[in-house]
């Protein structure tokens, strides 16, 4: 049986010699390990393209990469930073989504291929809002389709505006895990 070297050096051979063959050994090592810790985090395929650049940029960087503890916790804690800062952008991205007014898109010069996409996208986002509970489909559509305010809304439908809050805080959760989370575009 042959004996393989313990992680650190198998790590510093691996910047000394420029050799492919220590990156196989820490992929085949660690790859189901950081596919299963990502996919706590994100979906399958966003987590597999996220562990693909780990090791993909461990091979670049090598020369660079200083590991203070082990070549586990290292990869470990990059590929948590790698999904959280992940998560960040599709946050960023569903704040955009929630805040898109679909009136003016019909006005933004595009391309002909970009139209269908965008025409694809709106179509997603209507279909999940339809899905929604009647009150919060009401709430969220006199927030976004009529760009009525809170108090607004509370006015109008004799809630209180922590109920219109807190309706909306569940209808862009839900938007997010159906949009975003099912990757449906």
């Amino acid at each position: 049986m042959i004996k393989l070297p313990e992680d650190i050096e198998l790590f510093k051979k691996l910047q000394e010699e420029d050799n492919t063959e220590f990156l196989n050994i820490i992929f085949f090592k660690y790859h189901d390990l950081l596919l299963t810790f990502a996919i706590f985090f994100l979906n399958k395929v966003d987590a597999e393209e996220i562990v693909s650049d780990i090791f993909f940029q461990l091979w670049q960087k090598r020369k660079q990469i200083h590991i203070k503890t082990t070549l586990k916790g290292y990869l470990l804690s990059t590929t948590r930073n790698k999904c959280i800062n992940t998560l960040k952008k599709q946050h960023v991205l569903l704040e955009r989504i929630a805040k898109l007014d679909y009136s003016t898109i019909a006005y933004i010069p595009i391309s002909p291929d970009k139209s269908i996409e965008y025409e694809e996208i709106k179509k997603s986002i209507d279909f999940f809002i339809e899905k929604l509970p009647s009150k919060c489909k009401l709430i969220f559509k006199l927030s976004r389709e009529n760009n009525l305010s809170y108090k607004e809304i509370s006015n109008e439908l004799d809630i209180s505006i922590n109920t219109v809050n807190t309706q909306m805080y569940r209808a862009l959760k839900f938007l997010k895990e159906k949009i975003i989370l099912d990757n449906i575009y």
